[in-house]
């Protein structure tokens, strides 16, 4: 497999489950600005999810790549051009629209729609 086939897959897998892992919400901890706390419960008053979606998103993205990695090195780098691309097509495609899902949702949350 041509090394920019690799790249691409490697990135496309790696993008995919950082979106995927991001839209879902996982159980992380969240940052209470008025009371300077972390916590993994829910606390009354404002908070920020953010870091910790961000946290378990950067990871599963990692372990992704890595995958990915591993798969298109020998002896398995043996996988054609075009499947890497086909793969990115559909990640990318995949990510517009989880993306779109993740823009709507936090709208609805918000109050914006």
């Amino acid at each position: 497999m041509p090394r920019i086939d690799r790249a691409l897959f490697i990135w496309s897998a790696a993008a995919l489950a950082f979106a995927i892992v991001y839209g879902t919400e996982p159980p992380a901890p969240r940052y209470y600005p008025i009371d300077r706390v972390w916590s993994w419960e829910i606390l009354d008053g404002p908070s920020m999810g953010w870091y910790g979606r961000m946290m378990w998103a950067a990871l599963a993205s990692a372990i992704a790549a890595l995958a990915a990695a591993l798969i298109t090195r020998a002896p398995f780098g043996k996988l054609p051009g075009r499947l890497a691309i086909r793969f990115a097509w559909l990640a990318w495609l995949g990510l517009l629209i989880l993306g779109g899902f993740i823009v709507v949702h936090e709208f609805r949350r918000w109050g914006v729609v």
